[in-house]
């Protein structure tokens, strides 16, 4: 919630808000200052589409399906015991007819790494932090194979290997995508 009370509930909405509010030296813009400040050359202006394009493609076209082959792993383990083999025939069809678009949506991103340490260049930027999610729910639970992605597995290594992550996941309550599902039954 903010100091007005308004609040924010989408992702990309509250890293924007923060990076705005908060990064005032420019740290997460890529190594540029992409929030906040004029934009008066080309260079910058291309890194502040680059930043929107990769942030909205890692929220909407990869999230989409990431969380769309997740609830297809997930519903045949919920179900009653039954109908877990016929479920789970069904939806592993339909999970293997979507994996042809989760690979080009992640090749799509190993692209975009290209030979950059972090989505925009040097520095992390919203791009990175809005693309960890689907990227770790993806590779964690087993949907394609990190090793076919090597740019993306580096990333992935030196986004882990920040003390801010640590931190964070210290704070937390962890971050286990391994499938390891509890559910209390009432």
């Amino acid at each position: 919630m903010l100091e007005n009370g308004r609040v924010l509930n989408e992702s990309t909405t509250i890293i924007t808000y923060i990076l705005k509010t908060y990064d005032t030296e420019g740290q997460f813009g890529g190594g540029n200052r992409l929030y906040n400040s004029h934009v008066d050359d080309r260079t910058q202006h291309d890194d502040w589409l680059r930043d929107d394009e990769l942030t909205s493609f890692a929220s909407s076209s990869l999230g989409f399906l990431v969380q769309f082959v997740f609830v297809l792993q997930l519903v045949p383990k919920m179900a009653p015991w039954f109908m877990r083999p016929l479920l789970s025939l069904l939806f592993k069809g339909i999970e293997m007819g979507l994996k042809p678009r989760l690979k080009e949506s992640v090749q799509f991103a190993e692209d975009a790494l290209n030979d950059k340490k972090y989505f925009l260049g040097e520095g992390l930027s919203r791009a990175d932090f809005v693309m960890e999610y689907p990227m770790s729910q993806c590779f964690d639970r087993g949907m394609l194979d990190e090793n076919e992605y090597p740019r993306v597995k580096a990333w992935r290594a030196r986004v882990r290997e920040r003390d801010a992550w640590k931190s964070g996941l210290s704070k937390g309550n962890g971050y286990d995508w391994t499938g390891r599902l509890s559910m209390a039954r009432y």
